[in-house]
């Protein structure tokens, strides 16, 4: 049985700052963010500092059984609204975006009460899109040349949570959740 963690930024070890930060600026994760540039290593530090005194943005490192798998963030936080983002950087456990995703809008919707999420996805990320649509209903609010706009709200957590959330448990053998 597997224990999911979304773990705060601001708590994780040097260790895990160090992972967080080469998966972000592997070719395989960079190239799919709207901000494409490499970090160094002073900027993720002064950035996780900052996460210490905001309310805007929360930056979770995703954990099964304690092993860091993910990405899971939040930003421009107001009124109940948001933009999320998330990426697997451990490839040992592709396929852990779902339940990553499907815990996200849990912890947003039933225990921070938020109206929405909204996520732009890249269109050279088509993939990833088409997912969201077909597991977790998002809706369409529009596109851009590079980018499709999507939502999600409470009307499709509730679907989402019908529909795949005893999959998710008894498929991911998931015993427990939390954050921290």
């Amino acid at each position: 049985m597997s224990e999911l963690l979304f773990k705060n930024y601001v708590l994780m070890s040097e260790a895990e700052k160090k992972l967080v930060l080469d998966w972000r600026n592997s070719d395989k994760i960079r190239t799919k963010m709207i901000n494409q540039d490499i970090i160094s290593w002073e900027s993720h530090l002064n950035f996780i500092e900052s996460l210490k005194n905001r309310t805007d943005k929360l930056y979770y490192l995703f954990c099964v059984d304690g092993v860091p798998v993910g990405n899971q963030n939040f930003v421009g936080i107001k009124d109940g609204i948001c933009v999320s983002g998330s990426y697997i950087g451990n490839e040992n456990y592709n396929g852990y975006g779902i339940p990553m995703m499907y815990y996200a809008q849990k912890m947003v919707f039933e225990d921070f009460k938020w109206k929405r999420i909204n996520s732009d996805i890249l269109k050279s990320n088509k993939r990833t899109y088409l997912l969201e649509k077909k597991y977790f209903y998002a809706k369409d609010v529009g596109q851009t040349e590079d980018e499709f706009l999507i939502c999600y709200d409470c009307e499709t957590w509730q679907k989402t949570k019908s529909d795949l959330g005893k999959r998710i448990d008894s498929f991911y053998e998931i015993s427990a959740f939390s954050v921290r």
